[in-house]
């Protein structure tokens, strides 16, 4: 069974909330492969307004808004394999930062959905300020896929958070969209498409 460190969830969390997004000007959104690594399958070009984000590492492609901007992948091992993440948020000046981040991890054992989404939802009695609203089973493509909503109190700020769980093999993956509650009407459909362009490259 999967653990995802509590610390690291905040962690994301915390930066997702900042908004800290690298915004550099490069906009091709392509984590290059090392030479040993094998030429993705080309995707679908994502609809008018989208950017596609590929990344060979962890065998995925996912469509963002042309005005979000991906940040630097950061990747980290674990006591049971090897984490990675990149976050991505809208450049556009305001006073919130709506943000999405994508987090993989390698196993070395196979991981079921379920597994993945009831480990990391079920915070130990100290972790205070999450309140679960929804939780529903869908698909995304051809995996089976969890979305979980909260609202999360931080320093007396409070968040809306969708969680999206996708597992397949050995390997899972977790989208994790924050935004205000007073904008989650707006945002809520962004994020439902950001998450159904998710696929695998294989």
């Amino acid at each position: 069974m999967i653990r995802l460190g509590i610390a690291l969830v905040l962690l994301l969390l915390m930066v997702l909330v900042i908004g800290a997004i690298g915004c550099g000007e490069d906009r091709t959104s392509t984590v290059a492969p090392t030479p040993a690594t094998r030429t993705p399958t080309p995707i679908p070009t994502p609809m008018v307004g989208y950017l596609t984000y590929t990344d060979v590492f962890d065998g995925f492609s996912i469509a963002y808004p042309e005005d979000w901007s991906p940040g630097q992948r950061q990747e980290v091992d674990t006591l049971q394999g090897q984490m990675s993440w990149v976050m991505f948020g809208s450049t556009v000046d305001d006073e919130f930062h709506e943000s999405f981040s994508v987090t993989c991890e390698n196993l070395p054992y196979h991981i079921s959905v379920e597994d993945c989404f009831r480990t990391n939802t079920d915070p130990p009695p100290d972790l205070d300020g999450f309140t679960p609203i929804s939780e529903e089973r869908l698909s995304i493509g051809s995996l089976a896929a969890i979305k979980y909503v909260c609202t999360w109190v931080n320093k007396g700020e409070t968040l809306q958070v969708m969680q999206i769980y996708l597992a397949k093999g050995t390997r899972w993956w977790m989208l994790t969209f924050t935004t205000i509650p007073a904008a989650w009407k707006q945002y809520e459909p962004i994020f439902d498409t950001i998450a159904g362009t998710f696929q695998l490259l294989e």
